[in-house]
Parts: C-alpha cells; structure tokens; sequence
C-alpha cells in the first residue's frame, strides 16, 4: 500500500521543470503523480487516469486511482520497483461534458464506450503524446473496455483486475481469450494452428507455463496457453502473454524490465522474437503524426486534434471486406496521388502505403471518432497534402506542422 510520505515524496519529485524537452504538451498543475519513477516521462510506459461523471469530487477519484493502480502492481508484467512504469491522474473535467461515457452500450451491459478525443484533451494535462490513457467510470456497476489503445474502467470492486485484463488489450495488444471475444487469427496469443507454432519454442523449451490449450479466442477455434488474465480476471499472464509484454515494453521503452530475463535466451531468444513479432504484426513508423477526427452533429467529419507521435512500431491492422465499406478516408500526397481506404464494419483498420510510408486508419465504435497516423518524410512535414472522408476535404496543409 502507498503511504502519505510517499505521496508527499512522490509531490516533491514531481516537477515539471524536469520532464524532457522532447515532450509536446506542457505539464499542467492538474497532472498529479502516484508513481512517478526516475524523475522523467521518457523511456517509461506512462499510464494517464483521467475521470468521467465524477462531477467535481476528485478526492474520490483519486481514490480510484490509487486502489487500481495498487492491484495493477500485483502482476507481472506490472509488478515491482525496477519496472518503467509511471502512473498519473488529473485533476479536471471535460468543461461540456464531465460524464463522456457511457456503460451499456452496444446492448451489452459490462461495455463502455466513452469519447477517445475528450480522454485524450484530458490526458494531455500530463504533457506526453507516448501515453496510456485509462478513463475511470464513477459508476459501480461492473464493467471494462479496450479500443484503439484506451482502456474504460468502473470503480467497481473488481477494478484492478478488470484494468489487468484492458492493459492487457490497449498497452500489450493480446486478444480476449474466451470464445465470445475480440479475438481473431492476428491476435498473438491466439493460434490457429494445433502445435500452437507462434510459442512453440517455449513449450519445447520447458516452460512449465506455456501450454497448448485449445477451444479459446473468437468462436472457440484457436489454441492459447491456457486460462490466464485474458479469459479470467486474477489469473496470471503466464509466459506466452509475459513474453509479448516485454516487446511492448521494449517498442515503448527501449529496454526490457527485469521479469523479462527468464525470455532472453529461451526458445529462439527475445530479441528474434520480438524483431519477427513487431515485423509481421506492426509497422515502424520514423516521423508519425496523428490527426484526430470525430463526427459532428451534422453528421460530418471533422479534425478535432493533431499532434506528433514518437518513432515506434504501431500495429498493423488490415480491414475485413476491405473496398467494400460505407466511409472513405482519402489522402492524397503533395504530387496529387492518392491513396484511399474504405471501411464498413466499427472497429476497422488498415494500414497502408504512400509513396512508400506507412498510414493508419482506425474508426470507433459507432464510427464517431477516427485516427489517422501519418509517417511524414521528416519531422511536422506535411506540405501541400490533403485528407478527405467520404469525398469532403477536412483538412489541407500549406506548410510544415510544429
């Protein structure tokens, strides 16, 4: 458990004229620490709380936030002094709108769906773009969702667990583990093959963790490595799920956490591993820069934020029926080629190529918000370019982007 001279050391350590340079938002007063490790944001896997429908008692959401991230530290990959993990919340409210989710939705009574672009708004008060963000629901109903790398929450009892099981989705990007799922053949803990091939080397290596259990994921056909915190909240990760959480550390960090040694050498050895995983599941990306877009009530996209992201591997995620959707992203480069992306179904995404460089598109749920990530030719280069949704241009660059 924390204790108040740690809140207050912790306080103290806090000071925003330590964070690096390299951040791109400025740290404000409501961004508070409960674990800030090393004095810096960098290099560190930084997780954001940010509150929905707390009106204004944030004495209570604090709480939360401590009592979460509390029972996050007691699971690997999570769990111990010497992992880079930092953990804030803020102090501010949605200033339209301070209850931006919603439980239930989609007819289904544990699903939250909230508003990505106002957790975002929010999750800026802590300064980093390299960030993930956690939205706590003042509700204490039983719920939890992951998409497109943020992950809901209630204040439920079951919190911590439940937020385990969601960093599981939006920080290490594992499929649910149960036939009902979100799961599909490119989620890396479901196999569909019978020898489990894609940890394969860790059963052959002895570990006594790493099984070949069949009849989970989506519609019950693939193999995982048998019931961990991806088919049932309180169970360990165990080593499959472990082993992909270190090369999403590594993506994030630039280093592996100390839980990771048992991997190093075992099977065909991490760094093999992860190179292969990052190269067939994801695309490295040198300048990427977001732009954020949600519908209005007119029914038209518009751009509601843009910033740069760090050079990293992002997921590659490729369309069901793509050419067939209902909503085209367009987006055409300064030599007036372009390239388009249809989707039809929530949740899509795709990445493709311009002129050689790597884009992702990714709507959300109800198609309300969308994100493009754009690999620029340099840093804030995207001059005489243009994007378009469903043939309406919604945004024109004249000149480079700070």
């Amino acid at each position: 458990m924390f204790k108040k001279a740690l809140f207050a050391a912790l306080a103290l350590v806090f000071s925003f004229s330590m964070i690096s340079c390299k951040e791109r938002y400025e740290v404000t007063e409501n961004c508070k620490p409960v674990l800030f490790r090393n004095g810096v944001m960098t290099d560190h896997l930084n997780i954001v709380f940010v509150p929905s429908g707390y009106e204004g008692d944030f004495e209570k959401f604090r709480g939360d936030v401590v009592r979460a991230s509390e029972g996050l530290q007691n699971d690997v990959p999570f769990k111990g002094n010497d992992i880079p993990l930092n953990v804030f919340w803020v102090q501010k409210e949605d200033r339209d709108d301070n209850s931006f989710c919603e439980l239930g939705c989609g007819g289904i009574d544990r699903m939250i769906c909230c508003s990505n672009i106002k957790a975002k708004k929010l999750a800026r008060e802590c300064g980093t773009t390299d960030t993930k963000v956690v939205v706590i629901v003042n509700d204490d109903r039983y719920g939890g969702t992951a998409f497109n790398g943020y992950a809901y929450i209630t204040r439920h009892s079951s919190a911590p667990r439940t937020l385990t099981h969601e960093l599981g989705h939006s920080f290490i990007g594992l499929g649910d583990e149960y036939p009902y799922g979100n799961a599909t053949e490119r989620s890396p803990n479901c196999d569909p093959s019978q020898s489990c091939d894609r940890w394969k080397d860790l059963i052959d290596a002895g570990f006594a963790d790493a099984e070949c259990a069949s009849g989970y994921c989506k519609e019950g056909g693939f193999q995982t490595n048998g019931d961990t915190a991806m088919s049932f909240s309180g169970y360990p990760f165990r080593a499959v799920n472990e082993r992909l959480a270190c090369c999403a550390y590594q993506n994030v960090t630039g280093t592996y956490p100390p839980f990771c040694d048992r991997f190093i050498n075992a099977g065909v050895g991490l760094n093999a591993f992860c190179d292969d995983h990052q190269k067939s599941t994801m695309a490295f990306v040198e300048h990427p820069y977001a732009v954020e877009l949600e519908k209005n009530e007119a029914g038209e996209w518009i751009v509601s934020g843009e910033s740069s992201l760090s050079p990293m591997y992002y997921p590659r995620n490729l369309v069901d029926g793509e050419g067939l959707g209902d909503t085209v992203v367009e987006f055409e480069d300064k030599g007036r080629v372009t390239k388009e992306i249809r989707f039809f179904s929530t949740g899509d995404s795709e990445v493709f190529h311009l002129n050689g460089e790597i884009s992702r598109v990714q709507a959300a749920l109800e198609k309300k918000t969308m994100r493009l990530i754009l690999s620029l030719e340099g840093p804030g280069f995207v001059e005489g370019r243009s994007l378009r949704v469903n043939r309406r241009s919604v945004r024109r660059w004249s000149g480079p982007q700070e």
